[in-house]
């Protein structure tokens, strides 16, 4: 589940004009700053965009079992 999450916050930032992918967001949860032949053009500001995406889903998938229904 937390792969397709992940994939899913970076094309719908996409969307929104985002550029960061998908290596780039695994890379800055690692807390780490480039990897050797990693693309360094996105700005972390996007990256942390889509982070805060995933960071989002993820609190509501786990208020979920408390929502009513």
């Amino acid at each position: 589940m937390r792969p397709f999450i992940r994939r899913e916050a970076v094309a719908s930032s996409r969307i929104e004009g985002t550029q960061a992918d998908l290596g780039d967001l695994y890379v800055f949860e690692a807390e780490q700053r480039v990897l050797p032949g990693m693309d360094t053009r996105e700005p972390v500001s996007e990256v942390r965009e889509v982070y805060n995406y995933v960071a989002a889903l993820d609190y509501g998938l786990h208020r979920l079992p408390d929502l009513p229904l």
